[in-house]
């Protein structure tokens, strides 16, 4: 029978021989279990998610194209999911790789360059720094079509950048813009849903100029392009800014000096519903004075958006009020948007008559109200309502309190 001594031995001798020297057997004894130690993960982690939207690995040429053309008649909800964008680039940089002909090069570049103009356009702000780097690049390609999108969405971007200090080049910018709708139309390129932000653009730009008579003319020959397009909602937007070419442009006159008081809103909403009050007692609300044909308020809505989707959880919340004069146009915003928020509509009245109320002279007009209902500021827009907001919610703010 074997000693255990002598079994001892012969089990080390069967995976180290005899001549291995005795150190590199200690070394070896002691490395190669925290060399598997070291190999196996400290933490359990999913894998990262696959993107659903990429096109399968053994798609090429044709079938790629095949492919980008189906991604870009998705339905919206669909466009708009994250991983879409990226998975649309994917392709057109897996099909440039194999260098097609260049009408196939073309195309995946103008499906590019429509799925972040997309994205874009529904408030995503890495999607328009997207945008703008792919359509600068974009702007001397060889194929005409595709040169001519992205100079017209850089002069888009342009336009939405604009600042008050920059107004002295307002003039110059719309009438570059003037050419590139003239250079659409003259391609045959329909004036379709594709303008509308450039719509957007146009009146941002009108509202800086301050020689009200100069902008009341730009907006109405704009106007009347737009309102051309057999397309119901471009024309729709045509015939706004029409009607917005004859009403007080933003900040022209400011609202009455409502500071600290009570504010009392009170109505029906878009839905014929009688409009609680009360129930937002307790929330810091947003009251916006706004209406589907003013460029600046429909400009504002993505960063309206963003701040109620942020800070909804602690008690946020926001009251559209709209001046539109037809519901029809109202309705169709609202179902293409989705706000997430209640709107007020009056049928059959010039003006809302809580704009007369308060005084409200230009829109978009926002105002501030604290979980009293009290008005904190007549100027909530953009950054100064981000800031506002930052102040009361910063470091998690106290919940809403049951009204």
């Amino acid at each position: 029978m074997t000693s255990p001594l002598r079994r001892r031995r012969y089990e080390t001798s069967a995976v180290w021989p005899r001549q291995t020297p005795l150190r590199l057997r200690l070394i070896a004894a002691i490395a190669v279990p925290f060399a598997l130690l070291l190999a196996l993960p400290l933490v359990a982690e999913d894998p990262p998610a696959k993107n659903p939207y990429l096109a399968p690995a053994e798609l090429s040429g044709l079938r790629l194209v095949d492919f980008l053309e189906r991604m870009h008649t998705r339905p919206a909800s669909i466009r708009r999911r994250p991983g879409y964008t990226a998975a649309v680039d994917n392709a057109v940089e897996r099909l440039l790789a194999e260098q097609p002909g260049d009408k196939l090069r073309a195309r995946a570049r103008a499906i590019q360059l429509e799925a972040w103009h997309f994205s874009a356009s529904g408030g995503d702000t890495q999607a328009d720094a997207r945008l703008l780097e792919l359509a600068t690049a974009l702007q001397t390609d060889p194929a005409p079509d595709v040169a001519r999108l992205a100079k017209r969405l850089v002069l888009e971007g342009r336009a939405l950048a604009l600042t008050a200090e920059q107004v002295a080049g307002a003039e110059a910018l719309l009438a570059e813009i003037r050419q590139a709708l003239t250079a659409a139309a003259a391609a045959g390129e329909p004036l379709d849903e594709r303008f509308l932000r450039l719509a957007s653009a146009i009146s941002h730009v009108v509202n800086l100029i301050p020689d009200d008579a100069l902008a009341g003319k730009l907006l109405q020959e704009f106007g009347e392009t737009f309102a051309a397009s057999k397309e119901k909602i471009v024309a729709r937007t045509g015939r706004n800014m029409k009607f917005a070419a004859g009403q007080p442009r933003p900040g022209s006159a400011p609202a009455a000096d409502l500071k600290d008081q009570v504010l009392e809103i009170a109505g029906k909403t878009v839905d014929g519903l009688d409009f609680d009050w009360a129930s937002y007692r307790g929330h810091v609300v947003l009251v916006d004075f706004w209406a589907t044909w003013c460029g600046p308020c429909v400009a504002e809505l993505p960063k309206v958006q963003a701040l109620y989707e942020q800070y909804h959880a602690q008690g946020f919340d926001v009251v559209g009020i709209s001046l539109d004069r037809d519901r029809e146009d109202l309705e169709a915003f609202l179902a293409e948007r989705r706000l997430a928020w209640v709107t007020l509509f009056e049928d059959g009245v010039e003006r809302h008559p809580l704009a007369e109320k308060y005084g409200v002279r230009a829109i978009p007009t926002a105002i501030l109200v604290d979980r009293d209902g009290k008005v904190i500021s007549q100027q909530a827009r953009g950054d100064e309502l981000a800031r506002l907001l930052g102040e009361i919610f910063g470091s998690g703010g106290p919940p809403p309190t049951a009204p």
